[in-house]
């Protein structure tokens, strides 16, 4: 399946999807799934979706990762979807929705900080989605009391490295929390 998906032939589609949906292994499953995000074939968008209900974290992880790679918006509420799914990798939902870039995304990214182990993953996917994550986050870090958003709004804020982040920055320095002042910094 890896090599088809090197290859990125669209002709191995049809048998990696029904590869992904069918086999008795997993692994087979996972890397069908991951090859049809390689390929970038807009026809595997749907399986992939289905994939994400799989009763397998690996497989639904490699669906969420090819959804991301192949860019298409259909993908954008199934993987939102994903980001309240407590079974769902989260981190990697996230991600896969900043390569989509979205701006559906970013309001239930910006709820979902906080709610897992995963803020910096999603700080990061925000980053990545550049300008329209700019103001959600500069809000999250001047009006929140809640730490885990603010460290992840100053962090993302500090790595999109736009401009008009700079006077939420700096009034972050006096922050009580240690982590906000050093990603302010």
């Amino acid at each position: 399946a890896l090599s088809l998906g090197w290859k990125k032939d669209p002709e191995a589609v049809d048998a990696l999807i029904k590869s992904m949906e069918n086999d008795n292994n997993n692994t087979i499953r996972l890397y069908s799934a991951l090859a049809l995000g390689w390929i970038r074939d807009p026809s595997a968008v749907d399986p992939l979706i289905n994939g994400l209900q799989d009763g397998d974290d690996d497989i639904r992880s490699a669906c969420a990762i090819a959804l991301g790679w192949i860019k298409d918006s259909r993908a954008v509420d199934p993987l939102i979807q994903e980001l309240t799914n407590e079974s769902c990798p989260l981190c990697i939902a996230s991600v896969s929705l900043a390569f989509i870039n979205d701006t559906r995304a970013i309001a239930p990214m910006i709820e979902s900080l906080g709610n897992s182990s995963c803020d910096e993953q999603i700080a990061g996917a925000l980053a990545f989605m550049g300008e329209p994550a700019l103001y959600p986050l500069i809000d999250i870090l001047s009006n929140t009391d809640e730490y885990p958003e603010k460290r992840a709004a100053a962090s993302a804020l500090g790595s999109l490295g736009d401009s008009r982040a700079i006077d939420a920055l700096v009034e972050s320095l006096i922050d009580d929390d240690n982590y906000i002042r050093a990603k302010s910094a």
